[in-house]
């Protein structure tokens, strides 16, 4: 066990007013002193997680409700602190590293941190988690060097996965029934699979497909690229996959999360090379979405309120974060 390193600090939040329907209000999350803020995660009361840069050094942070706080921590004594997801209690999990060996964390709310690694491997780094703190990842196995699945629950139990055929392989995302997503990596191929609660395996999609989400109702997220321009998809827990690009002849569409109620964001590149965010309903209603005054805008998270989180750079190269409802 380990307490963590934290500090309540003042910070600025610009209010931006960022579309013309009623009520959207977005703040601007900046933190002094950060090159760069990076939201990964948030939970149904507003908490956003995440990480910035300061000298090269990469802190962990909470932000939000119920007092409009910032709250920043490292694992102590190393270099990199990467929050992936928060939970509805306030649990923060994610990787730390000091070079590039990662490991895994948990922050408990009042602060605690509790690191862990995989019992026969090293570089264990943490992908995902529910809303119940089960966790998932991939780590490297000692005695073949090859990645492998894993997830963990609450107590810590550690559970080593084994993908059928595959020869390395992450999970991504596991929901709150415990069904986990992941994808498996080969000589020039990347594929999902998605795992049932019960331990059975299914492979699905070509040979670039990504994973990067899923929701209770089991459908997965991510994006392709098989024909050249990466697109976004949306797979079903029938499988049924439906795919599709961002309008107006984007030249790329990757999606990266996806909530409770079928609405996924993400970012798509346009013809001049520019990244927008963007929402897109269970519908297919597609609406794009940039804060002002950026230049560079990709939406990471949105949770079951639709409260979206993300980044964008602003035209003197600043990198913030944002959270908000458009």
């Amino acid at each position: 066990m380990h307490r963590a390193i934290h500090t309540a600090i003042a910070f600025a939040l610009a209010s931006l007013c960022l579309c013309a329907s009623a009520g959207a209000e977005v703040v601007t999350i900046k933190i002094p002193h950060a090159r760069a803020i990076y939201p990964t995660g948030l939970n149904d009361k507003g908490q956003v997680t995440g990480y910035y840069d300061v000298d090269r050094t990469y802190y962990g942070f909470i932000w939000g409700p119920p007092h409009g706080a910032l709250v920043t921590f490292r694992v102590p004594g190393v270099e990199y602190t990467y929050p992936r997801a928060i939970s509805p209690a306030g649990v923060v999990t994610g990787s730390y590293s000091t070079g590039r060996v990662p490991e895994g964390f948990v922050r408990a709310a009042d602060g605690t941190i509790t690191t862990f690694r995989a019992p026969d491997g090293r570089l264990t780094d943490v992908l995902g988690a529910n809303k119940k703190g089960w966790s998932v990842g991939g780590y490297l196995d000692k005695r073949d060097t090859q990645s492998h699945p894993f997830f963990r629950d609450p107590s810590g139990v550690f559970t080593e996965l084994t993908v059928p055929g595959a020869t390395s392989s992450a999970a991504v995302a596991i929901n709150r029934w415990r069904t986990i997503a992941g994808q498996t990596y080969g000589p020039g191929a990347i594929s999902g699979f998605v795992r049932s609660a019960h331990g059975a395996f299914t492979m699905f999609g070509d040979d670039s497909t990504r994973v990067t989400g899923m929701n209770d109702a089991g459908t997965i997220v991510g994006w392709m690229r098989p024909n050249g321009p990466e697109i976004g998809y949306v797979r079903t827990s029938d499988g049924t996959i439906t795919t599709f690009a961002a309008p107006n002849g984007a030249i790329n569409t990757q999606v990266l999360a996806i909530n409770n109620t079928g609405t996924v964001v993400g970012w798509f590149e346009d013809s001049s090379n520019t990244m927008h965010g963007f929402i897109r309903t269970a519908d297919g209603t597609f609406t794009s979405f940039d804060p002002e005054g950026s230049v560079s805008t990709s939406i990471t998270a949105i949770n079951d309120n639709g409260v979206i989180v993300g980044m964008y750079k602003d035209q003197n190269d600043h990198f913030y974060g944002f959270a908000g409802t458009p």
